[in-house]
């Protein structure tokens, strides 16, 4: 996220919070790590499906699967009534919306990202 731009923002109710974390969960359970592929399981993939558990009516748009900035575009252009446009520097976000301190309200899985071959970490850069 420090490196990204915060596109949209939706705020789920509490059986969609529920919802998503339980496709995290499907998908650790799948794999057993964060590591993706660009055309099988890609970020676009488990955003869309998120966004359906999260309540958001639009998210099918075949032709931007694998353009992600232009996805959350037309994601945000489609359900304009359920989702708040960020358009912020990641790491500008993150500083002005620290996470929130206390108890997570269900059992979050907890994940480690991976690194692709010939790539850094985040904390190297």
């Amino acid at each position: 996220m420090q490196s990204s731009t915060a596109r949209l923002a939706v705020r789920p109710s509490d059986a969609h919070y529920v919802a998503v974390l339980a496709l995290v969960r499907e998908l650790d359970a799948i794999s057993g790590d964060s590591t993706y592929n660009l055309g099988k399981r890609n970020g676009v993939t488990f955003v869309r499906e998120a966004a359906r558990r999260a309540g958001i009516a639009t998210v099918d748009f075949p032709n931007l699967m694998k353009k992600p900035a232009s996805f959350l575009r037309a994601v945000a252009a489609a359900n304009a009534a359920q989702v708040r446009v960020i358009e912020q520097d990641g790491k500008a976000y993150l500083a002005e919306n620290p996470p929130l301190d206390g108890a997570v309200p269900v059992e979050a899985p907890v994940s480690t990202p991976g690194t692709l071959p010939g790539k850094e970490a985040d904390a190297k850069r």
